[in-house]
């Protein structure tokens, strides 16, 4: 706040300063990246933990019935999951999470809140069990499983 300039022993006009009040905030508000990173975590858990729960399923029913049928019968059954679990809600969990982690991967370093490097290690984690193995061993595999008729004699090998 400036105050009335005031004349000087020399004549010379001068403005003297009076410093601000202290403000004193009760907490500081966290900034937007925070924020995003915060969305970004519940979100990567969640979809992450859905996908655990989805092939929690799978593997502890799906997979043990199909092992119980004769083989023509489980191909036949495995190709029609393969289609069928390609549907919306599937693939905004899967694009989604994928996505999530992705973008919590990229801005967790960036945020002033403890446990950046493990919000990076759980969402490379995702990507990389989740993501890299579906792409690389399960569709090749069920590609191949497509291709077969499941009565033909080669199939059951």
């Amino acid at each position: 706040m400036d105050t009335p300039r005031k004349p000087t022993d020399t004549g010379r006009m001068t403005i003297t300063r009076t410093p601000p009040a202290l403000v004193t905030a009760a907490a500081p508000v966290p900034a937007a990246i925070d924020r995003v990173v915060s969305t970004l975590t519940v979100t990567s858990a969640v979809g992450a933990g859905l996908t655990a729960g989805l092939l929690f399923a799978f593997s502890t029913s799906v997979m043990p019935a199909l092992r119980a049928q004769p083989a023509a019968s489980a191909i036949a059954t495995m190709q029609s999951a393969n289609v069928t679990i390609l549907n919306p809600l599937f693939l905004l969990l899967f694009v989604g999470t994928t996505a999530s982690c992705v973008l919590l991967a990229c801005t967790a370093p960036f945020a002033h809140t403890a446990g950046s490097l493990l919000r990076v290690v759980g969402a490379v984690l995702f990507i990389v069990g989740i993501v890299v193995v579906t792409a690389a061993v399960n569709v090749p595999m069920n590609n191949a499983l497509a291709a077969l008729e499941p009565s033909s004699p080669s199939a059951a090998a």
